[in-house]
């Protein structure tokens, strides 16, 4: 199967959002707090436009897309950003009104949010630039374990080497195998910390990973 990967465009995320939500069904806690109602049409379309938001104010981030030759059809994306001249700032979470249907589902989902990040951005105080951040990566179901996935990794990760810069991202159980394959190692492993009030909520399992860049 041959696949082809490219910078994606803001139209290009009305079909790589949907795969994303698509990709995890419903079944993460973390998408889902932080990025609600994906599996709705209005969900959706909240997030498309905080992603083309974020496009907008972020000169870091880039979208990468990856295309089932054969078809011409998107069956995935990934969101990177490169830090060659200063370390990556801490940002609150934030969406358009309407996001979040009460305060205190904003309240967990910054919770996670909030912890989520910590040991990556340790990492960055501790070391040096340039960094790499994979933020996202999906692919859809039926294109999963088909070499898909890969490809959108080499992709960011040939930019990474070319400038010398150690890549982070967060894995799930279902990715760790991946990115072991590629040379990430394990930061942390824990579960996201949460207020007293979130105690009955589910526990979110990380791992926090690095890969430095081959000299």
């Amino acid at each position: 199967m041959a696949y082809e990967v490219a910078t994606a465009s803001d139209d290009d995320l009305r079909q790589i959002i949907p795969i994303f939500f698509k990709a995890y069904g419903g079944q993460n806690e973390y998408i889902n707090a932080v990025f609600p109602r994906g599996l709705t049409k209005d969900g959706e379309e909240m997030t498309i436009q905080r992603m083309i938001f974020i496009n907008s104010v972020a000169p870091t981030v880039k979208w990468e897309k990856i295309t089932d030759t054969s078809s011409g059809k998107i069956i995935g994306g990934a969101m990177w950003s490169l830090h060659e001249d200063a370390k990556p700032q801490r940002f609150p979470l934030d969406g358009p009104p309407g996001t979040w249907e009460t305060d205190l589902e904003k309240e967990y989902a910054k919770a996670l949010f909030d912890s989520l990040g910590v040991d990556e951005h340790k990492y960055y105080e501790e070391h040096d630039l340039p960094f790499m951040r994979l933020a996202i990566m999906v692919v859809e179901p039926e294109y999963q374990r088909r070499g898909a996935g890969a490809e959108l990794l080499k992709s960011g990760l040939n930019v990474a080497d070319k400038v010398g810069a150690a890549t982070t991202l967060i894995a799930s159980p279902e990715g760790k195998g991946l990115y072991e394959k590629f040379g990430f190692t394990t930061l942390a492993e824990r579960d996201l910390d949460l207020p007293e009030k979130f105690s009955h909520k589910p526990k979110y399992h990380i791992w926090s990973m690095v890969r430095t860049s081959p000299k």
